[in-house]
């Protein structure tokens, strides 16, 4: 296997109250098989990036109310290539090696929040979060699969919209 690219990482810390955090890498992912060709693994997205941006609301000497706003960018996964007019002829997939990720699915795009107030006793903090997961509710493929009886696909996404609350008491 052989993996190259390129990565940067720009770090704004925490200073007048907010900060921020981007990330993006653009690579590529090869493998090469019995045959002696490079081709793509099923990990060859070809691009990356993060981004958290957060501000932090002093609320007294001990207690602080933090906001912050993830988003992710990067392109599609990549799946086995399905010969579609054999799969039907057949009545079970067939894969087509060669191909085998040569196409990626539709990019992949989340957005994150969470809002958590912190509040430090002596040798100890204590917060409670808010975070809502993927709150444009994206449908990002996770698989897809090939059905050869109807001759269609079907997709299986990641998850929607996630609401979570968290307590955390780190010492």
């Amino acid at each position: 296997g052989s993996n190259k690219g390129l990565e940067i990482t720009l770090e704004k810390y925490l200073n007048r109250n907010w900060y921020l955090l981007f990330t993006a890498s653009l690579f590529e992912s090869l493998f090469k098989p019995s045959d002696g060709i490079w081709r793509n693994t099923v990990f060859s997205t070809n691009y990356v990036t993060n981004t958290l941006l957060g501000y932090e609301f002093s609320i007294s000497k001990r207690t602080a109310l933090n906001v912050n706003l993830k988003v992710a960018y990067s392109g599609g996964i990549r799946q086995r290539w399905v010969d579609r007019e054999a799969s039907v002829l057949a009545g079970e997939p067939v894969y087509d090696d060669l191909k085998s990720y040569s196409e990626r699915s539709k990019d992949y795009f989340k957005i994150d929040s969470k809002v958590t107030l912190s509040h430090n006793f002596n040798h100890v903090t204590f917060d409670v979060s808010a975070e809502i997961l993927n709150i444009t509710d994206e449908k990002n493929i996770f698989s897809e699969t090939f059905d050869p009886k109807t001759g269609t696909t079907s997709y299986t996404y990641q998850q929607g919209i996630l609401p979570t609350a968290i307590l955390r008491l780190t010492f």
